[in-house]
């Protein structure tokens, strides 16, 4: 009886601490296992098609059917309400058809819930190739509560989720991909929609 007594006692503090982490977003450990998958709105896809551009991975990120690119590499911290920092390895590519020009994104971090991502970008055209010295914010975004989806468990790990976040590109960042390619992106049209998955820790 005692021995019941004493794992029901554990169960409910254990419950207790999860609640109470839930209702004031206690901060978490480091991410266990993360990843990101990112895809090009249609407007996006179109403005790259009518200019003969790919759109591609850079390993270890991975190239998805649908114009989408998968970071599943994701470090950083993160609590139950997805407030933290992210950072992945590998990026995305851009190529017009002739290989004459490229762009490679590469190396992204960002802060979350809100924020700008920032990629290394290296340019490549007939005029040479340069390499940002420092990384580049690119992209923008504000992801909405409600889109947020954190659930701790008794284990003590939290897992969170994000479907169909929304990113748009810096305007910095649409003009020099514009000035590269001749293609027609704006800040005000969406350009990926990403899905966010984050496994963590209690700590």
């Amino acid at each position: 009886m005692r021995r019941r007594l004493v794992c029901a006692a554990i169960s409910v503090a254990a419950v207790g601490t999860l609640t109470t982490a839930y209702a004031f977003d206690v901060s978490v450990g480091s991410i266990t296992d993360g990843a990101v998958e990112c895809g090009l709105t249609e407007q996006a896809a179109k403005a790259f098609k009518d200019k003969d551009v790919s759109y591609e991975a850079v390993a270890p990120a991975a190239t998805l059917p649908g114009n989408k690119v998968r970071w599943s590499s994701v470090k950083g911290r993160a609590s139950i309400r997805l407030e933290g920092h992210i950072f992945a390895g590998g990026g995305f590519a851009l190529s017009n058809g002739d290989g004459s020009s490229s762009m490679e994104f590469a190396d992204p971090s960002g802060t979350l819930p809100s924020g700008t991502a920032s990629f290394t970008v290296t340019t490549k055209t007939r005029k040479g190739t340069e390499k940002d010295k420092a990384p580049s914010q690119i992209a923008s975004y504000a992801i909405p509560p409600s889109s947020i989806h954190g659930e701790a468990e008794l284990t003590g790990e939290v897992k969170v989720n994000v479907d169909s976040g929304e990113l748009h590109l810096t305007p910095s960042a649409a003009r020099r991909i514009n000035a590269t390619f001749g293609t027609e992106l704006t800040a005000d049209e969406t350009f990926w929609r990403c899905d966010v998955t984050a496994s963590s820790q209690l700590g």
